[in-house]
């Protein structure tokens, strides 16, 4: 093609026939350009194509990894609600009239559970291969600021849960090492330094230290409940939002 073109040219130039060259010159300029602009096209069109398959397979793992985050929310806020129905009854018990030292002993040495599920952490494998890639560019506006504002949302959650469970860890172990509660984790779990142990407490000390660590438990479950709760509502809007029902 390029040479019938060449000869084309060469046979006007032979003959003089200048106005029609310059024409024909024109002419094939403008046949380069038209080819540059459909090749640039048609790349342009595979790039947009392939961003549109590659965002495809991104949500599809996005969706997948917070389709299990929720699952996993349910979960806890249903284990939380079921641990502060114990705790209630349990308050019930300490707070009657006829409660005395003898029942918060029982208690703590039988019934209370002073151990709990902690928060497992977010599935962020989808969020994190996209951010090492930098491929944010092929989603929309609206869908980088929604799971980017998301993920800030975990954050902030994540960071008061954290702090919930350090107040009441740090409460727990306070009061375990001195009133040891589940007899699988101590040491002098029966016997005759049990006994001692709790025959000589301080008994103003003692109610203090459980009614530290109780409390503290309970702080927990309803913080992280209600920040558990938060998290379920906007990833259910998120995938309402960005995905088919």
């Amino acid at each position: 093609m390029i040479k019938f073109f060449k000869r084309i040219r060469q046979r006007m130039i032979k003959e003089n026939r200048f106005s029609r060259y310059m024409l024909y010159a024109i002419g094939e300029i403008v046949l380069v350009v038209i080819g540059i602009m459909i090749a640039l096209q048609v790349n342009n069109l595979n790039e947009q194509n392939k961003a549109e398959r590659l965002a495809v397979d991104y949500k599809i793992m996005v969706k997948s990894d917070l389709q299990r985050d929720t699952a996993f929310y349910k979960d806890y806020i249903r284990y939380m609600e079921e641990e502060m129905v114990k705790w209630n009854r349990l308050k019930e018990r300490v707070t009657s009239s006829n409660a005395n030292l003898d029942t918060l002993i029982y208690i703590n040495k039988n019934e209370f559970n002073f151990f709990l599920r902690t928060f497992q952490d977010f599935n962020l494998g989808a969020y994190n291969t996209i951010d090492a890639a930098g491929d944010w560019s092929v989603f929309t506006k609206a869908f980088t600021q929604d799971i980017t504002a998301l993920r800030v949302l975990q954050t902030e959650a994540k960071k008061q849960i954290e702090l919930q469970f350090a107040i009441y860890a740090s409460s727990l172990n306070d009061h375990g090492k001195n009133y040891p509660g589940d007899k699988s984790f101590i040491m002098i779990s029966n016997g005759p330094l049990n006994e001692y142990l709790w025959s000589h407490l301080n008994k103003t000390e003692y109610v203090k230290s459980f009614n530290g660590a109780a409390t503290s438990r309970a702080t927990y479950f309803r913080t992280t409940i209600a920040e558990t709760q938060r998290l379920l509502n906007n990833t259910d809007d998120f995938l309402l939002t960005h995905f088919e029902k």
